[in-house]
């Protein structure tokens, strides 16, 4: 267990999953998740930058760990598994929130993607789906971007 939680990816996907349980809950307990309708300003700077500065920091982490030698392709690998590990793991940061703190939150979830006549399980697990397929796919997006900064340059 402990050389899993040693590996970069692993060590970046879990500190964003901790940092969208820590968000969602300071949202909730301040109360702006009453209106879903008007975002606040605070969610829009932690969904946009964030997730930059994760992958960041995880790919430069990755990079010290090549002894400062980063290919662009060995930082999309690392942004993508950064990403895997996210999204396999916040879908149970969203599942307590949606379950047992604000379950009244589906309701707009129901409405957001049309789905009015399915079950609550239904809902969630659509909810779920996008988010985990949003996470690799931004994840590796990210990853590509910022391992094109971090790349080690070749000297001509």
């Amino acid at each position: 267990m402990k050389e899993l939680l040693e590996k970069t990816h692993v060590k970046y996907g879990l500190i964003m999953s901790a940092l969208t349980a820590a968000f969602i809950l300071s949202m909730h307990l301040t109360g702006q998740y009453t209106n879903l309708k008007e975002r606040s300003p605070i969610e829009f700077v932690f969904i946009a930058l964030t997730p930059v500065l994760v992958w960041y920091f995880g790919i430069r982490a990755h990079k010290k760990k090549l002894l400062g030698k980063l290919s662009w392709k060995e930082g999309v690998k690392e942004g993508f598994l950064i990403a895997l590990v996210y999204a396999l793991t916040s879908p149970f940061v969203y599942l307590i929130y949606y379950l047992l703190i604000n379950p009244e939150i589906v309701a707009f979830m129901r409405q957001e993607y049309g789905m009015q006549t399915s079950s609550l399980e239904m809902v969630i697990l659509m909810d779920v789906l996008v988010q985990f397929f949003a996470a690799l796919v931004m994840g590796t997006l990210y990853g590509a971007v910022i391992a094109v900064f971090l790349r080690t340059k070749k000297k001509s």
